[in-house]
């Protein structure tokens, strides 16, 4: 089963393609850590990234990139920015492996931990076929 969560397991390699601007991407880190530190890096770069890696259904819902970082910068998400590690519960993957989930813990030595659920998805068709996408990043502490 581990296999399966391609992007957002620190264990697992996979080539994959997203669409042409990320062709050939190597995911070995939880999607998390693309916000990780965003506050080091110009222009919410961190946060840009991630936003590539959103869903359709999720685009709809948190709406266009610059709606989207503001949603980061609020205080619900904002232990997913400059945080100083992560902590990965296992990844359930749904009957028919096309839906999943990771629970992990964000460790900031200044707040302490939160907890955010990542729920994902491969659509099977469009321009994402076969790529696990975010869905939704739900706060669980």
């Amino acid at each position: 089963m581990r296999s399966h969560v391609l992007c957002f397991n620190r264990l697992n390699r996979c080539t994959t393609r997203i669409r042409s601007r990320l062709a050939r991407c190597r995911c070995r880190e939880p999607g998390s850590t693309r916000c990780k530190n965003n506050d080091l890096m110009p222009d919410d770069a961190g946060i840009r990234i991630a936003y590539r890696f959103a869903s359709p259904n999720n685009r709809a819902a948190t709406g266009d990139l610059e709606r989207f970082i503001a949603l980061l910068k609020n205080p619900l998400y904002a232990p997913l920015i400059g945080f100083d590690r992560a902590e990965l519960g296992q990844a359930h993957i749904a009957l028919g492996l096309d839906e999943a989930w990771q629970q992990v813990w964000i460790v900031r030595r200044i707040d302490g931990t939160a907890g955010f659920r990542w729920v994902l998805s491969r659509p099977q068709r469009g321009d994402f076929a076969g790529c696990w996408l975010v869905d939704a990043v739900v706060r669980t502490k």
